[in-house]
């Protein structure tokens, strides 16, 4: 891992922050790997347990331990699929963690899709930016969120298309009272005006958003 040094004291802490610098962060994202993941988790349509249709829910599962590999591969710790029960069926959170500080920072987007499509926008795009970070962070960021006290948690939530369950379960089931702040992503890469088909990227909301983030580790 390039966060990883042998130098000791003032200069070790001062690689750690430029190696998790905000900019060094973006230039290390890779957009040929991002697609790769979103051709994984878009390549079937991805609705969980719980449609009065009763649709195939076998590619959510596919796409569910897809995600978790990746992050095992991606050197998170303590990488795991919790699973919840609601009234109409089972969801399965993926959670991973860099950092083993008390103050943690939530990133998470829904994995789930509607039944009638893929879901690449909603959320396939809010899956595969947290994954892309998540693995950012791994190779880079570990040792600077350490000492700092910060714990970095991706959250990649199930059927949220029933009703966000997927979250509030891991509300539920997780404590939340060290949480400093919760980015999620949802359709990242813009929104559709439904009257007229106008596309508006967000890009500059979004660019913002992870400055003011960024700014909160100085």
């Amino acid at each position: 891992s390039p966060a990883t040094t042998t130098t000791t004291g003032s200069t070790t802490t001062t690689i750690a922050a430029k190696l998790c610098n905000v900019d060094e962060i973006v230039n290390a994202v890779d957009i040929s790997t991002v697609y790769s993941y979103l051709s994984n988790i878009a390549g079937g349509r991805r609705p969980a347990e719980g449609w009065g249709s009763s649709p195939d829910t076998s590619y959510n599962k596919q796409t569910r331990d897809y995600i978790e590999n990746k992050l095992i591969e991606f050197g998170l710790e303590n990488v795991r699929i919790e699973s919840f029960s609601y009234s109409d069926g089972t969801g399965y959170n993926v959670i991973g963690e860099v950092g083993s500080g008390s103050k943690q920072i939530v990133l998470g987007a829904h994995r789930d899709s509607v039944p009638q499509g893929p879901g690449a926008v909603d959320n396939g795009a809010g899956t595969v930016t947290v994954m892309e970070i998540a693995r950012v962070f791994a190779t880079r960021c570990k040792e600077f969120l350490n000492q700092n006290g910060y714990k970095v948690i991706f959250a990649l939530f199930d059927s949220e298309e029933l009703g966000i369950l997927g979250s509030e379960a891991y509300v539920q089931a997780n404590p939340v009272s060290n949480v400093r702040y919760m980015l999620n992503f949802d359709c990242p890469s813009g929104y559709v005006n439904d009257v007229s088909m106008i596309a508006w990227v967000t890009d500059n909301k979004l660019s913002t958003a992870t400055d003011t983030c960024g700014s909160k580790f100085a």
